[in-house]
């Protein structure tokens, strides 16, 4: 289904979840890694810099799979963190994304097959108030509406954006002072949200699929 594919945020989580996974569910898939911490493609998705060699990727090669599973944000009351950590927040989890799925699809208009760029959301941030995290919700619930007005304008189109959105997750990126760390929320690990991404990917929609 599809041949080459390319992983943002694949050091660990969710991303490296679905890299260690992607061949299970897609025989003969080729895998490019990019993380901060990538051997290979060293990339650091909050830097214009890195976001602009991260797109020169996306136009040398023809990747018809792009998961972008980048994301993360200060955790603490708004007006105690220094804007630069909003910023960056917002940098990671919306423009840089945006950023990105504009050059995706450009470079993707003259392929002949499908392709599709998924996007990490939120189960939480998108629709509901995430306390002490709050930069992360912006970006996220910024996500939701982004994607959800490129339904329509891809309609026609083979190259389709979609959204992922898992509920909380019990790796090392959810800091351990979080409520639901301690209240008794259930945690999902990230093989799981891994497992469902890829199974969803199988099919043709729809476009937003939301993980409790």
């Amino acid at each position: 289904m599809f041949k080459r594919a390319l992983v943002f945020g694949a050091s660990r989580g969710l991303g490296r979840a679905v890299v260690e996974h992607a061949n299970l569910h897609f025989e003969g898939l080729s895998v490019v890694e990019v993380s901060r911490k990538s051997p290979s493609h060293p990339l650091d998705l909050t830097k214009v810099n890195d976001q602009n060699k991260a797109a020169e990727m996306i136009e040398g090669q023809d990747f018809d799979l792009v998961i972008y599973c980048a994301g993360g944000g200060p955790h603490g009351e708004f007006s105690s963190k220094e804007w630069k950590d909003h910023a960056w927040a917002l940098h990671l989890n919306l423009y840089g994304p945006m950023f990105l799925i504009h050059r995706w699809l450009n470079a993707r208009k003259g392929s002949k097959g499908e392709g599709r760029f998924v996007v990490v959301g939120s189960r939480i941030a998108e629709q509901n108030p995430d306390p002490f995290a709050s930069s992360y919700a912006a970006g996220k619930a910024g996500l939701y509406g982004f994607v959800s007005s490129l339904q329509l304008e891809l309609k026609e189109s083979k190259n389709k954006v979609w959204l992922f959105s898992p509920g909380y997750m019990n790796t090392e990126m959810l800091p351990s002072t979080a409520k639901v760390r301690h209240d008794g929320s259930k945690l999902m690990s990230a093989e799981t949200a891994a497992q469902a991404m890829l199974r969803w990917l199988k099919k043709d929609g729809p476009w937003h699929r939301v993980l409790n």
